[in-house]
């Protein structure tokens, strides 16, 4: 079906005695679109006038009841193709709005020690994500192998580079070990109520002093903070084990502490090979919202 908001819309059929594609094409001002995708029949969508920034433009909207396995690829601005693995794909050009139906992933995870206490856990996802779905009891840490357990005590977003930051408790920093930090998959949630289809799972150490990070302290360290002592300016590559801009002799007295300390690796059975899925998984919000994604 076809919704127009005064505008008409031109349907043409390429097969008329077995429909399999269908091509909707709007006229002047701003039309919206309403599609069913349909088992057997391609549905093409052309939005045309107007232009962006008019508001709110052409408007795509889907109705996927019963569709299955949806995934977007984008093809252009106000362009792409909808597929499904039980229905027929529908594509669209010249759309100002278009619903967001792709979950959020996680492109990068780091663990924060550089400026000594407390330490954080970092991740940079693919897409803005809605920070009220953000909580500190997303993110649990495990020493490897399993045993004590740390939760963030608070957890911060950053919209533009698109990162959460989870925090430890104030003077925290985690003993030397192996860790496994996991990211509830259905938790968080981006902007349109997707969340990630599959919780993330990484794995960090923890050695104060080790300040080429290759799991010993040792003279390599020793060297690397003792020509930059008296410095300012420095990073914890560089020597400064605290965060406080300098190397001096609080940092040498943290490396001191773990002179001659290593932390092996893991059990290669234990060591992080890919993210888990969620199954039977549940979203923390019982509804999620329905939105669509701006394009100019």
């Amino acid at each position: 079906t076809a919704a127009d908001a005064g505008d008409a819309i031109t349907a043409n059929f390429t097969d008329a005695a077995g429909l399999t594609t269908l091509n909707l094409n709007g006229m002047d001002g701003s039309d919206t679109f309403t599609v069913t995708p349909s088992a057997t029949v391609t549905v093409n969508v052309k939005g045309s006038n107007p232009a962006a920034p008019a508001t709110p433009g052409d408007v795509l909207q889907l109705d996927l009841a019963g569709a299955a396995g949806a995934a977007f690829t984008p093809t252009g601005s106000g362009a792409g193709t909808f597929t499904f693995t039980n229905r027929s794909p529908v594509s669209f050009v010249e759309i100002e709005r278009f619903p967001d139906i792709v979950a959020p992933t996680v492109v990068a995870s780091e663990f924060l020690y550089q400026s000594g206490a407390p330490h954080g856990v970092l991740y940079r996802f693919s897409e803005p994500i809605d920070p009220a779905s953000l909580d500190p009891g997303d993110l649990t840490v495990r020493t490897v192998p399993p045993g004590a357990a740390y939760t963030p005590a608070t957890v911060s977003y950053n919209a533009a580079t698109q990162t959460a930051t989870f925090t430890f408790p104030a003077g925290f920093t985690f003993p030397n070990g192996n860790y496994r930090a996991t990211l509830a998959g259905m938790a968080v949630t981006d902007a349109a109520g997707n969340a990630l289809a599959a919780e993330h799972v990484f794995d960090f150490f923890s050695l104060i002093g080790d300040v080429n990070r290759d799991r010993a302290v040792n003279g390599t360290d020793f060297a690397i903070l003792a020509g930059s002592f008296g410095k300012t300016g420095q990073r914890y590559e560089g020597g400064d084990l605290n965060g406080d801009g300098a190397v001096n002799g609080s940092d040498f007295a943290l490396l001191a502490g773990n002179f001659g300390r290593t932390v092996p690796p893991p059990p290669a059975p234990l060591a992080l090979t890919e993210a888990r899925s969620a199954p039977g998984a549940q979203p923390r919000r019982a509804q999620k919202r329905v939105a669509a994604r701006q394009t100019w």
